[in-house]
C-alpha cells in the first residue's frame, strides 16, 4: 500500500495515538471535548474508541493501516514517524512480515534498498531468487537484480554462486526468503 499523503504533525498524531514500540501495536488515546462540536459526541467517542487498538486494519497486500483526517495511512509509517519525529523516505520490514510492525523490525530505507529485502516470488520455478533454468544451453541461469552472474550445469553451485553475488551486492541476508502471505 503506497501513500504520500502528508502525514499531520507529529504533535497531533501523538496526541491522538498510542503507540507501543515492543508490540507494534496502536491504540486511540482520549480525545478532549473541544476536538467535538459537542459535549456529548466527544463522551460518545471515547466511550466507543478511546483504548482500543488502532491503525489495525489490513490491507489486501498483508499490510496493516488505519485512518486520521479522512485519510487512511500505512500502520508502519505512522510507527516510525511516531517514535523518531521523521517522515521515512520508505520503511522496510527487516522479516518480511507485514504485519509486524514493532519498532525493533523497522528500518528507513530507499526504494533501492527495500528491493534487496524481497521475498521470492510464489511463481518462483527453481525455488532460488534469481536462478532460471536455461532450456536451450541446459543451464541454470544466474543473476542478481538485472546482473547476469553465469550459467552452471550444478543447482548447488548455481545457488552459492547466486548467494555470493548477492552478498557482495549488499543484498539484505532475508532477500528471497520464502513468501509470508500469498500475493508477495
Amino acid at each position: 500500500m503506497q501513500d504520500r499523503k502528508p502525514l499531520p504533525p507529529i504533535e497531533v498524531v501523538r496526541s491522538l495515538l498510542e503507540y507501543r514500540p515492543e508490540t507494534g501495536e496502536f491504540f486511540w488515546r482520549e480525545r478532549p471535548e473541544d476536538m467535538f462540536p459537542a459535549r456529548r459526541h466527544a463522551l460518545m467517542w471515547n466511550k466507543r474508541f478511546a483504548g482500543k487498538p488502532a491503525f489495525n486494519i489490513r490491507h489486501h497486500a498483508g499490510y496493516l493501516y488505519g485512518g486520521l483526517f479522512g485519510s487512511n495511512f500505512s500502520t508502519h509509517r505512522v510507527a516510525w514517524y511516531y517514535q523518531t519525529g521523521e517522515i521515512p523516505d520508505e520503511v522496510d520490514h527487516v522479516n518480511g512480515d507485514r504485519k509486524d510492525n514493532r519498532f525493533a523490525n523497522l528500518r528507513d530505507v530507499t526504494r533501492k534498498e527495500n528491493c534487496k529485502n524481497a521475498a521470492r516470488r510464489t511463481r518462483s520455478r527453481s525455488g532460488v531468487t534469481g536462478l532460471s533454468w536455461d532450456a536451450v544451453n541446459f543451464r541454470w541461469h544466474v543473476r542478481v537484480g538485472k546482473k547476469h552472474i553465469g550459467r552452471f550445469k550444478d543447482f548447488d553451485e548455481a545457488v552459492a554462486a547466486r548467494k555470493a553475488a548477492a552478498s557482495e551486492q549488499d543484498f539484505h541476508p532475508n532477500h528471497g526468503r520464502k513468501p509470508s502471505f500469498k500475493g508477495s
